[in-house]
């Protein structure tokens, strides 16, 4: 699911019915969390994030931080979930929103683009489910 706004753009992806992976421009980073609840301090954090911004490989921070066993992975699945909550918080706070659903398993033609006004999220899934059962 794409998200255009005059607020930003962002991004949530979902697999399976679940949420996976979330970008929201104004939402907090997982590093900024870390720091904001205390759990690790600015200068044990910049190093590890200078290394994963020139690793070739993609390597998640939460991961990173998991395996080398200075965060536990409770601790960031729980700042994750958070973050995700205040980008989806964010998100249906923006107005005039281009929503843009492309499923990954299908060609472009199935490609949805609508654009909702005053609209709440539910609403939207509610809208898309007559629409797809219309297709069908």
């Amino acid at each position: 699911l794409r998200l255009t706004s005059p607020d930003g753009t962002g991004h949530a992806g979902f697999n399976a019915g679940y949420l996976v992976d979330i970008v929201c421009p104004k939402a907090p980073q997982l590093g900024e969390l870390l720091i904001k609840h205390n759990v690790i301090k600015s200068d044990a954090l910049l190093p590890i994030l200078e290394e994963q911004a020139t690793s070739k490989e993609r390597n998640y921070l939460g991961e990173i931080l998991v395996k080398r066993g200075l965060v536990r992975q409770d601790v960031i699945l729980k700042l994750l979930e958070g973050q995700a909550y205040l980008a989806l918080k964010i998100f249906s706070e923006w107005k005039y929103t281009l929503y843009e659903f492309s499923p990954a398993k299908t060609s472009s033609s199935d490609k949805v683009s609508i654009s909702f006004q005053g609209i709440e999220p539910f609403q939207i899934l509610q809208l898309l489910d007559t629409k797809s059962a219309h297709k069908k």
